[in-house]
């Protein structure tokens, strides 16, 4: 069900939601008129449920610095599960992105544990929502934003589950390389898989089954191994190829992705060739994906490290031969710089979502 916010509504939300905010930033972030918004502010303070800073300090020889708007009470807190490496970790986070606690999580698939930890973490802090960041293809209806658990009405809190490709690109999009731009296409890699984002007209595009951006479940052979989605063919057994059978040929011991990683930064040329290749095999679909939507940027996650950079020269190659000249040469290829601050930013404008878009999938209860 969807529920429509009020301006107090999506007011409220946002500065519950936040470290602290001027009246500016709420007019610029929920895209409301300035009288609007003081009103919004007026009728809230009034009500207690927002409250204002004091100020500067007595003798202060700076301007009139805008007073910052705050929920009441002690500091709020996020929760986010994600996964590194196979290990489900439980993270505490403020709501300025500072990561303030984190702890494995032994039972990844076990919601109650991990929202139990993450309020054991906080302790006398409210916890806001906790994020699930999930590793793979997200089925949904509707394109939520954020699909609610179930779970969220036991503890008290919105338990929202995303992919973490979403996740990092509206990380990206807020506090990265993409924040001029509302138009751009995030790849997501890590040790184990690699999926896509897709923001348009500065909305993240989900797609009507939550399956947009997943670029890795592409068929490219029809007679194909079989995958894990059911289908046959598909990219990522392709990209699986390279690491394992290719790259393997070429070194005695075993090889991972994140083993190449290590490798490239050691200045190994021959794993920094296959990473080449990865940002090819992936660049070719990649690249007709752009001729589809013109982005303004591609951008690459930057938390595998050194492999980084030689998969986006291979992204950039690819553009060469099977994209248009017009994207070829006016769609850059980035490597991100926010590392893994991308996935928490982007769990925290999450949360902020119903209050920029003025509705809420899931219980109304949940913008609070």
């Amino acid at each position: 069900m969807t529920a429509f916010l009020t301006t107090d509504e999506r007011v409220q939300s946002f500065v519950a939601h936040s470290a602290g905010v001027t009246r500016a930033d709420l007019v610029r972030e929920l895209r409301v008129a300035t009288p609007t918004v003081i009103s919004a502010v007026r009728r809230l303070l009034g009500a207690g449920t927002i409250v204002e800073d004091d100020g500067p300090p007595p003798g202060s020889t700076r301007g009139r610095p805008s007073r910052r708007l705050h929920a009441p009470g002690p500091a709020p807190r996020l929760g986010l599960l994600r996964w590194s490496d196979g290990v489900a970790r439980t993270t505490l986070i403020g709501f300025d992105g500072t990561p303030l606690a984190e702890e494995p999580l032994d039972d990844a698939g076990d919601l109650d544990a991990a929202a139990a930890q993450i309020r054991r973490l906080a302790g006398a802090a409210p916890v806001r929502a906790m994020v699930v960041s999930v590793p793979a293809p997200l089925l949904s209806t509707g394109g939520a934003q954020g699909v609610p658990s179930p779970k969220s009405d036991a503890h008290g809190f919105p338990i929202l589950v995303e992919n973490d490709a979403n996740l990092a690109a509206l990380g990206e999009q807020h506090h990265g390389g993409a924040a001029t731009t509302g138009d751009f296409v995030y790849l997501k890699l890590t040790n184990r898989e690699f999926g896509a984002a897709i923001v348009t007209n500065g909305r993240l595009v989900r797609g009507t089954h939550g399956y947009a951006g997943e670029i890795a479940h592409l068929q490219i052979d029809a007679d194909g191994p079989l995958c894990a989605c059911g289908g046959r063919g598909c990219l990522r057994s392709q990209v699986h190829s390279l690491v394992v059978d290719t790259a393997q040929a070429a070194y005695e011991h075993a090889v991972t992705f994140a083993g190449l990683a290590g490798l490239a930064a050691t200045g190994n040329a021959g794993a920094a060739r296959i990473l080449h290749d990865i940002g090819r095999t992936i660049g070719r679909p990649l690249a007709q994906l752009c001729t589809f939507l013109d982005p303004a940027t591609v951008i690459v996650d930057d938390t595998i490290g050194a492999a980084a950079e030689p998969i986006a020269a291979g992204l950039r190659s690819a553009f060469t031969t099977h994209a248009p000249p017009a994207i070829a040469a006016h769609v850059p290829v980035a490597v991100s710089t926010l590392g893994p601050s991308a996935e928490r930013q982007g769990a925290l404008e999450l949360t902020r979502e119903p209050a920029r878009t003025g509705h809420h999938t899931g219980s109304r209860n949940g913008f609070r």
